[in-house]
């Protein structure tokens, strides 16, 4: 499970959609079930009867429904400490973690984790060479020989053009010529 703004995002391929869906958006604290709260925490959750722990209070019709009856929650944090989700194990029958299943959470969350910044580290370098890109457009532009209108048309395009730029229509340009007689 990944979150973001202290929200769930469900991952799991493995467990119903409707599932995924119950748990997608909840916000991350104490007694979110494992997950939510592993992430808030930051420590190990291990539910070893999701019908009887507190934490699962809210969401065991749920998983009933989806016939999971233990979860064990990991965080997942970034090289510098950081939550970047949390890696959850379900199993269909309560059950107890012994020492080989600790290690093997605690591993693969630290996998996970390497993945989820390897990830994160490829797309700034997207997004930082779409800005070189953008800015080295811009300034071709702005070395045309054509007029100012013609200018701001073509920059207007390039930017709105970006892919993960939000533009939310709050004004407008207007051009005006450098004419004193006007």
């Amino acid at each position: 499970t990944l979150f973001r703004s202290k929200r769930l995002d469900g991952a799991a391929r493995s467990l119903p959609d409707f599932y995924n869906e119950a748990i997608n958006g909840l916000e991350v604290g104490p007694g979110t079930g494992s997950c939510g709260t592993a992430a808030y925490t930051g420590e190990r959750v291990i539910v070893t009867d999701i019908m009887s722990h507190p934490y699962w209070t809210e969401f065991r019709e749920v998983a009933e429904k989806a016939g999971v009856r233990a979860c064990w929650s990991e965080p997942i944090f970034s090289s510098t400490n950081q939550i970047l989700g949390t890696l959850a194990i379900y199993y269909r029958d309560p059950r107890e973690p012994d020492q080989s299943d600790i290690e093997f959470i605690k591993t693969n969350a630290h996998l996970a984790g390497i993945a989820i910044e390897k990830k994160q580290v490829e797309e700034e370098i997207q997004r930082n060479y779409q800005i070189q890109t953008i800015l080295s457009t811009l300034l071709r532009t702005s070395l045309m020989n054509i007029s100012l209108e013609e200018q701001l048309q073509l920059i207007l395009e390039d930017i709105i053009s970006i892919p993960w730029l939000t533009l939310e229509k709050k004004g407008g340009i207007f051009i005006v010529e450098d004419d004193h007689e006007v």
